[in-house]
């Protein structure tokens, strides 16, 4: 790789929609970046770390949300709500950031990012995406509904 050019040596035409423009500008103003061009080499670069990672972290973290219930091993009555074992279990369910939702946001990354290495064009990959992520939203909306019926039913066994 000795012949390789640095960045700026290469020129790449690459058209864009507005939108899509729109977007990387708007990335680049938050992130102070100075140029446009510059802002897209750094969206690549974060995109290519991003999905040679995603696949591994994902089942990194859904190991250890299995690792978790299996050191609580749920029996028929729930825990009391002061014991560790109700506070672990808060902790890997919370709607508002356990580890179940952190495994379900990368399962939705993953979901919708995959039509965009497999479809045979953009325009395919665009549409299936948000047919993807329609369909991974209702199933991950069907799963907190169930969760959150089984806390709620824990939490009145354990307060009688």
């Amino acid at each position: 790789m000795a012949d390789e050019k640095p960045p700026k040596d290469n020129r790449v035409p690459i058209m864009m929609s507005d939108a899509e423009l729109g977007a990387i500008d708007n990335w680049r103003f938050e992130n102070r970046i100075a140029t446009r061009s510059e802002a897209i080499r750094r969206l690549c670069k974060i995109a290519l770390f991003v999905d040679d990672k995603l696949d591994l972290l994902l089942e990194d973290l859904g190991a250890a949300a299995n690792s978790v219930l299996d050191v609580v091993n749920l029996t028929e009555e729930p825990p009391p709500l002061d014991s560790w074992e109700f506070r672990l279990l808060d902790a890997v369910f919370s709607g508002d950031g356990g580890l179940i939702k952190a495994v379900g946001d990368l399962e939705e990354l993953a979901v919708v990012t995959r039509p965009y290495r497999t479809a045979p064009s953009l325009q395919e990959a665009i549409e299936q995406a948000a047919r993807e992520r329609v369909l991974h939203l209702g199933r991950r909306e069907d799963a907190q509904a169930e969760e959150k019926a089984a806390r709620d039913e824990g939490v009145t066994k354990s307060k009688k």
